[in-house]
């Protein structure tokens, strides 16, 4: 059985299909070709030998995607059978189907030979229903390890931000999005609360974007972490004693790595993208404001006993 795996999402779904492309990977026996955005898969599937992976490229007319069929028809047809791992539909998709007639194809709506019905689950288990559909016999559980695979690593990036030995680490990462983002304000208060609580802890703020809470930023008990790689970024969570954050592929990362995690939800859903395998509390924000009370977040830090 040779696999044809299309994944074209965001940095965050892609961390949620990480177990069941580890279960394809190994009903294949590694016979996997994967075509996706290899800027984001290349250093994501680290521990994960593809065939052959084929970089695709999306355009947009409106909220319709499109991708060139023609690009990676060829590799396809060294398959015999066709995953798709997206999210969203694209009348590219269904020209692809129309010329693999008669081969089995597997994917989220009933365009495909095999469609899979994932209302109401969690993203994690959404994805891994394509490798149960194939036969693969063991639970997600055998497949979701951490992302970072060895404990020198997380030691290591603790190490090189400043941790001191056994000392407790907070990560904390406010922003992905807009519609998702924690206030500065807000955040602002709840990290001045904490360190007054705990204050032999370490606490590391992961940001994308340099210009914003800039004034959060500079408090003096904070290590800024901004413009890391990504695997430094997900050894430091990998790292933690405990993750606060909004809905984002680092949200992920720390339910992979069993962190201790209280996840802040704004906009998006927690039965589709929230916690799937660690010790987790939720807490929601505002939709308008990003803002949630500071009593509320150190609730769901004590009912985590850090």
């Amino acid at each position: 059985m040779t696999l044809a795996v299309f994944a074209l999402n965001g940095i965050g779904d892609h961390v949620m299909m990480w177990p069941a492309l580890r279960a394809l990977h190994r009903a294949a026996q590694g016979k996997v070709i994967l075509f996706s955005d290899t800027r984001i898969t290349g250093y994501l599937y680290h521990d994960l030998s593809f065939l052959e992976s084929v970089h695709i490229t999306c355009t947009r007319l409106g909220n319709v995607r499109y991708f060139d069929t023609e690009q990676f028809f060829p590799h396809v047809l060294r398959c015999d059978t066709f995953i798709s791992l997206i999210s969203w539909r694209s009348p590219s998709v269904n020209t692809l189907l129309g010329r693999l007639e008669g081969r089995r194809t597997f994917g989220f709506s009933s365009d495909f030979s095999h469609p899979i019905c994932v209302d109401g689950l969690n993203a994690f288990d959404a994805y891994f229903l394509i490798p149960q559909a194939l036969g693969y016999a063991e639970g997600i559980h055998s497949c979701a390890q951490s992302p970072v695979h060895e404990l020198e690593s997380a030691i290591a990036a603790r190490r090189r931000f400043g941790v001191i030995g056994d000392q407790g680490l907070l990560v904390v990462h406010p922003e992905t999005d807009p519609v998702k983002d924690w206030s500065e304000a807000n955040l602002g208060m709840f990290l001045d609360a904490f360190h007054s609580l705990h204050p032999d802890w370490a606490i590391a703020l992961l940001q994308l974007y340099p210009e914003r809470y800039a004034a959060t930023r500079s408090r003096p008990h904070l290590l800024p972490v901004c413009g890391a790689d990504f695997p430094e970024v997900a050894s430091l969570v990998a790292g933690s004693n405990l993750f606060i954050g909004c809905d984002s592929c680092l949200l992920h990362l720390a339910d992979l790595a069993r962190i201790p995690t209280v996840a802040l939800f704004r906009s998006t859903s927690i039965s589709s993208w929230g916690c799937r395998f660690t010790r987790h509390r939720y807490v929601s924000l505002d939709r308008e404001t990003g803002s949630a009370s500071t009593d509320s977040i150190l609730a769901a830090v004590r009912e985590l006993a850090v």
